[in-house]
Order: C-alpha cells, then sequence, then structure tokens
C-alpha cells in the first residue's frame, strides 16, 4: 500500500504563534526546534499507524515554509522525504499521481476568516455555471489528490479545522488534536495524547479507507481567486481559469507567486532563493526600490 503524507505545521499539538522576531537569537531557535520535534514525533506516530496497517511505501511532504521543518533522522525508515523550498517545486503536491492509495494530512489549520489556530489562506474556486466553494490548504491538497483519483482519509488540526475538512469530504477521518480559544491560544491535547490520537486516526482512516472518496471539484470550467491574508505581504487578488483541469488551474494560478518553471531550467542556478529565480512578485518589489533609488537585499 502506497501512502502520501501531506504536513504543515500550524495544527500540530502545541503550536499556537510562531517565533517572535524580537526575542533573541536563542530563544527563537529553541521555539523553532522544538516545534519540529513536535512535528515530527505526529509524522512517526502516523507513519507507525501506517506501517502497522500494511503500508509499505509513504512519501512525506515537508511543506511548510523552507521546507526543512522535519527533523529526517527521526523519522520511521519507511518515509522517502520530499523536501527543500517549496516555493520552488514543481508543483504544490510534488510526486503526487494515480500509484498512491491514500493521502492524509498531519498540522494542518483553519482557513482565514474562521476561529482557528492562525488561520489563514483561502482561495475561492468557482466551478460549473454558478457555483462556488472556499478551501482552506488542507482542502486544495484534497482537490488537487482527487484530481488523480486519490482520497484524502485522514486529516488533523484543530477543530476548526476537522469541521472544514469534513464540509469537502463528510466521511474523512478528522482528528482534533486542540480547540483555539483566540487565533494564538488553544487548549491542547498534550503531545503524547495527541500522538496517540493520530495514530490510532489512522488506523480507522485505513480501515475506511474503501468508504471515503476522493474529494473531486466539478465540472469544469473552473476560476480561483487567491487571498493572501498574512499581514505585511497583503497582494492584490487575481482571477485565474481553466476550462477542462483543476489540477492546471492551481498551477496556472500558483506560478504567479512560486518558480515551478525552475524544474525545467536549462541550468539551475546555485542558490535557490537567488537573482536568477526571483518570483514576479519579488522582481516587482526589486523594482520598485531600484526606482526609489533604495539598495535591494533579498533573504
Amino acid at each position: 500500500m502506497k501512502i502520501y503524507l501531506h504536513t504543515d505545521i500550524e495544527g500540530i499539538a502545541g503550536y499556537v504563534f510562531h517565533e517572535d522576531r524580537l526575542w533573541g537569537e536563542r530563544a527563537r531557535l529553541d521555539h523553532a526546534y522544538r516545534m519540529r520535534k513536535l512535528l515530527t514525533a505526529e509524522v512517526n506516530a502516523a507513519l507507525e499507524a501506517l506501517v502497522e496497517s500494511g503500508a509499505n511505501e509513504v512519501v512525506v511532504n515537508d511543506a511548510h515554509g523552507g521546507g526543512y521543518n522535519l527533523i529526517f533522522e527521526d523519522l520511521h525508515p519507511v518515509a522517502d522525504v520530499i523536501h527543500g523550498n517549496g516555493t520552488r517545486m514543481p508543483m504544490w503536491l510534488p510526486c503526487i499521481d494515480g500509484t498512491f492509495d491514500a493521502m492524509i494530512c498531519i498540522g494542518q489549520h483553519a482557513m482565514e476568516g474562521t476561529k482557528g489556530i492562525l488561520p489563514h489562506s483561502r482561495f475561492e474556486v468557482g466551478y460549473g455555471k454558478n457555483q462556488r466553494i472556499a478551501l482552506n490548504e488542507t482542502g486544495l491538497a484534497m482537490a488537487l489528490a482527487g484530481t488523480f483519483g486519490v482520497p484524502t482519509i485522514l486529516a488533523t488540526g484543530d477543530t476548526t479545522l476537522c469541521s472544514q475538512v469534513k464540509t469537502y469530504v463528510s466521511e474523512v477521518e478528522a482528528v482534533a488534536v486542540k480547540e483555539a480559544l483566540s487565533p494564538y491560544t488553544a487548549k491542547t491535547a498534550v503531545p503524547v495524547k495527541a500522538q496517540q490520537m493520530i495514530k490510532e486516526g489512522v488506523k480507522r482512516a485505513l480501515a475506511r479507507r474503501k468508504e471515503i472518496k476522493p474529494y473531486v471539484i466539478a465540472p469544469p470550467p473552473y476560476r480561483i481567486t487567491l487571498f493572501c491574508s498574512t499581514p505585511g505581504f497583503e497582494k492584490e487578488s487575481e482571477v485565474f481559469e481553466d476550462n477542462e483541469s483543476f489540477w492546471d488551474l492551481i498551477k496556472k494560478a500558483f506560478s504567479t507567486i512560486y518558480d515551478y518553471e525552475l524544474y525545467d531550467a536549462a541550468v539551475w542556478p546555485l542558490v535557490p532563493r537567488g537573482e536568477p529565480i526571483l518570483n514576479k512578485h519579488e522582481r516587482a518589489y526589486k523594482k520598485r526600490l531600484e526606482k526609489e533609488g533604495k539598495p535591494y537585499t533579498f533573504l
């Protein structure tokens, strides 16, 4: 049995805010490492359940931020890991295809504008004649996997995230490891309990795998509006359309902020965030600074 394991980090037990840039360097590093350990432990709980249930091939997508959130040397050896800067990958779910039996999503967060921990991202999708749906990041991943006929059988996160994914596929197994009291405060299961909940949830999901259908948004044509909701990084919404393929629609939309063309480039730069592959927003920022006579430094 072959499984795709898609990860984020905001939805793990113990995560309620990003490290504060005003903290000292040691405090920021300690916090980041602590969160990486918690994510790795939740992924391992899922991997152990998968192996015990008969999985012999698991691809883990380290999908948060720069793609170095998992402590690889501590992962169960059944896993192969996709890692590296996510904005330079060939697509948001690299390597996904119809050979996978199922996808599970660990550490997911709620949609922008809802009452979850660190809620962000909202994708307004139009399809058919006048049908519309709002997707969180997990829903988008579910729909992309669904284009290959791959069902998403489990998602973990806070109670809000769990309610949201069930609006996409009611049969999906959802494991709530915390409840939001504010965007930055939660009532959380302690890690060892959360990991056991995830392990049990994975086993339940696999036992019901045949009952859980792939999430397919249909019929075409498709339209999507991207919303960036992170304060300080707002951008104008853009609308993208495709008459046939949801996958192609997302690739078209995300290529405006991610440099997917790097995958097919004849020559690769040595520095993945270097000058040769600035995406269009970075190029616009650089151009604006040059016009204002200010130096440009991209970190």
